[in-house]
């Protein structure tokens, strides 16, 4: 409902950044202890690019807000 995801439960046009921080918190809500792995296969991307983008993604200011509204969403 939110838009954040398709009606697939694939990433609707997030930036790579997003992608990998998405992942990550989903993860730690639901327990996931390989993230990178069950995201690689869940939505078909390279978990190394995956975990480089969260990297990149928990380094940007911006990136708070979107972290904000995920948590929001998914509590």
């Amino acid at each position: 409902q939110a838009g954040i995801l398709d009606e697939a439960d694939m990433p609707n046009g997030l930036s790579g950044a997003k992608k990998g921080v998405l992942a990550w918190l989903i993860a730690q809500r639901l327990g996931i202890n390989d993230r990178w792995k069950a995201f690689e296969q869940f939505w078909n991307v390279n978990s190394e690019n995956l975990r480089t983008n969260h990297y990149i993604g928990m380094n940007q200011q911006q990136m708070s807000h979107f972290i904000d509204n995920i948590n929001n969403i998914i509590r």
